[in-house]
C-alpha cells in the first residue's frame, strides 16, 4: 500500500512560479476591493476567480441553499469568456495564431486561479 509524504518547508522555499501566481491574484483581489465594498467585493472575486474567502457565511449557506454555488465556481463559462475575448480582441491576426493565443490564456488562467481539479476540467472542455 502507498502512503503519501507531506515535506514541511519554510516559508519562501516553496515554487517561484506559484509564488508569482499567488502575488498577481492577491493583487487583483486588492484592486477589487479597492474598487467595490464588502461583501460585493468577495462576491466579484467568486464570480470571476472562483475565490471563496472572504464572502460571508451567511452568503455561501443562501448559496447553497438556492442550488446557485456554482455561480461562484469557475465553470466553462469563464473559459468561454476568456476564449471569445482574446479572440475577439485579435481578430486581426490569423485565425490560427489567435487560437494558439486563446490556449495559453487559458492554460494561464487555469494556473492563476489555482488549477484546481473542476478549473482543469472547464479548461479542457473549453479547448
Amino acid at each position: 500500500m502507498y502512503y503519501s509524504k507531506v515535506t514541511v518547508i519554510d516559508k519562501g522555499e516553496g515554487s517561484m512560479f506559484w509564488r508569482i501566481m499567488s502575488f498577481f491574484q492577491n493583487r487583483f483581489m486588492e484592486r477589487i476591493n479597492r474598487i467595490l465594498p464588502e461583501p460585493q467585493a468577495s462576491f466579484e472575486a467568486g464570480l470571476l476567480i472562483g475565490a471563496r474567502k472572504g464572502i460571508p457565511d451567511d452568503l455561501i449557506k443562501k448559496f447553497n441553499i438556492t442550488g446557485l454555488t456554482h455561480i461562484i465556481a469557475i465553470s466553462g463559462y469563464n473559459i468561454t469568456i476568456i476564449i471569445v475575448f482574446v479572440m475577439w480582441t485579435l481578430k486581426r491576426l490569423p485565425r490560427k495564431t489567435g487560437f494558439i493565443i486563446a490556449i495559453l490564456s487559458i492554460v494561464l488562467f487555469t494556473l492563476f486561479v489555482g488549477a484546481s481539479p473542476a478549473v482543469v476540467r472547464a479548461s479542457i472542455m473549453g479547448y
